[in-house]
């Protein structure tokens, strides 16, 4: 931003640093953007939504492109259908168990059988776990959560900070399943 040398690859930059990015030609023209093999993916806890079909609602009737948004748009990276990125061997861009909508929107008929399936026609309730101070996480959150109340999936947050998400939080199964971070 003040035009000296930044060679940071842990994180990108803060969106609001970015919005200036990609809208400033000067700035655009100092800023490199390389592909890299990364994989952002939303999982869901099967100790807590133990029925398969559930999960399966999950997946569907979420949006990945409002995800993708939620992380930066396009230049955060693409919809994928599988946990291998771009530019890694066995990378197959075809690939779509749980097939989407167009441009990788919800498919809310397919999340509306597999909650029939699962025995919840009309849904059920979990928490959405993420790391704060990430307003990325807590985009994803506010993105998904209506896309899945519209098949009656009621998502409330379960925010937590770094040291606790990643050690205390996720990191037991324990804990995951007494809180109900599905």
């Amino acid at each position: 931003k003040s035009g000296a040398y930044d060679g940071q690859t842990d994180k990108p930059v803060d969106p609001a640093f970015q919005a200036q990015i990609l809208t400033n030609s000067t700035l655009m023209s100092h800023a490199d953007d390389p592909i890299t093999a990364f994989t952002q993916y939303l999982t869901i806890q099967p100790s807590v939504i133990p029925n398969i079909h559930c999960r399966l609602a999950v997946f569907y009737a979420a949006d990945k492109a409002a995800f993708l948004r939620a992380y930066g748009g396009p230049t955060a990276g693409q919809v994928a259908g599988s946990m291998t990125p771009p530019g890694i061997e066995g990378n197959d861009p075809s690939l779509d168990p749980y097939p989407m909508g167009p441009g990788g929107t919800a498919n809310d008929a397919m999340a509306k059988k597999e909650l029939q399936e699962c025995g919840q026609p009309n849904g059920f309730s979990t928490k959405f776990a993420y790391s704060t101070p990430s307003p990325q996480a807590a985009n994803a959150f506010k993105a998904l959560q209506p896309l899945l109340a519209k098949v009656g999936i009621k998502v409330t947050p379960a925010p937590a900070g770094q040291s606790q998400y990643y050690t205390s939080y996720m990191g037991s199964p324990r804990n995951v399943k007494a809180q109900g971070l599905g």
